[in-house]
């Protein structure tokens, strides 16, 4: 058996071609290769190249002897049925060591252009495999034991802490990325961490100090980029913090080179979209936002893609569709203040004072901070129309000066 890497490892085995016909089998092949490719452009994954993947092409195996083999933690594995005009492709990722099921899926699509086909599943699966890989490293961290905890670990098990969405949550993961840059100082993605957790600290309001808290997490974001200008979530961490500081033209700049880096990397979707909607770029938004949420569905920040989306379509005036993405928002686990705040915005718009008033009503005990002040300081927009219509929307759902 191989050791493991220090960082998570996988491997991509062949995809079963399930159709009559045996020349799909280099459709099947083709979309084996891709994922291949494309999760081999997330720098913190070990990913077994194709021919070692493509020894078990044919073979009935067992995910746990794969594991031991190719020295990996888990194992993508999946199929491809062409039926007519459609094709349906399956996918399962494995944690091999204890055979647990992390992550499945299947993919029905109309075959119209097969190679543009190909690309769109790639990007999906891989998209999709990402946030889930990185719960349940996070979850696999918390569940051992913390003595002797490495750089690695450490990493990980603040990004645990960071979303959980709180206060003391985002304090224990600031922590716990400094040991992680503390007992390896070439780490990356300890820097990118830390500057955002310095980017939500500003933006939900959990720092009395927002301008110093800018000021360290755009030095780390800075240090990140420095020591690893590949990495995407550099670049993110860094556009992430630079939407705070109203620097919309540098944020966009990271946040298009963190998707050049990782074109299935959702929350830098995400993050363009937010920069583009305070820079008045709503329709350039409202695509990317869609992107994101099609590419991590059940992302433990989905109710920021919700929020974020919602505040595109209040910048646009649309504010039924408002009111329904709020409530997705709202309805999410470790929904935030934010939702409450936009929900409220939302219906006030919409009309709808009593649903609005109540919702700012959840908003003060959840985030006592809000305010108008506490918005205008946080959405930067270009336009200051836009700003106007949060502030309306809030003094009409009635919450204090």
């Amino acid at each position: 058996a191989l050791p493991l890497p220090d960082k998570p490892s996988i491997a991509v085995l062949p995809f079963d071609n399930m159709s009559d016909d045996p020349e799909q089998e280099y459709f099947s092949d083709g979309i084996t290769e891709d994922i291949i490719t494309g999760l081999s452009t997330l720098r913190w994954l070990f990913v077994i190249a194709r021919n070692s993947s493509f020894t078990y092409k044919g073979r009935a195996v067992d995910v746990k002897d794969v594991a031991r083999d190719l020295g990996v933690r888990y194992v993508l594995e999946g199929s491809v049925r062409k039926a007519g005009e459609r094709v349906r492709v399956t996918a399962q990722l494995i944690e091999a060591t204890t055979g647990n099921h992390v992550w499945a899926q299947r993919y029905d699509r109309l075959l119209d252009d097969i190679f543009d086909l190909q690309d769109e599943i790639t990007q999906t699966i891989v998209g999709a495999i990402e946030p889930e890989l990185a719960v349940a490293e996070r979850e696999r961290v918390v569940r051992e034991t913390p003595n002797n905890l490495d750089a690695w670990d450490r990493y990980q098990r603040g990004l645990w802490h960071h979303y959980r969405f709180t206060k003391e949550g985002n304090a224990e993961a600031q922590a716990l990325f400094r040991q992680a840059i503390e007992l390896d100082p070439s780490m990356s993605r300890a820097y990118a961490g830390l500057a955002h957790a310095g980017y939500w600290d500003v933006l939900f309001g959990f720092t009395d100090e927002p301008e110093e808290t800018l000021e360290w997490a755009d030095e780390a974001g800075r240090r990140a980029l420095t020591l690893d200008d590949k990495d995407p979530m550099a670049h993110w961490a860094l556009g992430r913090v630079r939407v705070l500081r109203g620097d919309l033209d540098r944020a966009i700049a990271e946040l298009n080179t963190a998707i050049h880096l990782n074109p299935s990397y959702a929350h830098a979707y995400f993050g363009l979209s937010f920069a583009q909607t305070l820079a008045g770029m709503t329709d350039e938004a409202l695509e990317n936002s869609n992107i994101a949420i099609r590419l991590s569905p059940y992302d433990p920040s989905l109710w920021t893609f919700y929020a974020g989306r919602t505040i595109t379509l209040i910048a646009r005036c649309e504010f039924e569709d408002a009111v329904n993405w709020a409530q997705k928002s709202v309805r999410q686990a470790h929904a935030g203040g934010w939702a409450h705040a936009l929900l409220a915005i939302a219906l006030a718009h919409a009309g709808e004072t009593a649903a609005a008033r109540a919702a700012i009503e959840e908003l003060k005990i959840m985030q006592p901070v809000f305010s108008e002040d506490f918005i205008r300081h946080r959405l930067l927009f270009r336009d200051p129309a836009h700003l106007d219509l949060f502030l309306d929307g809030l003094r009409k759902a009635g919450l204090p000066e």
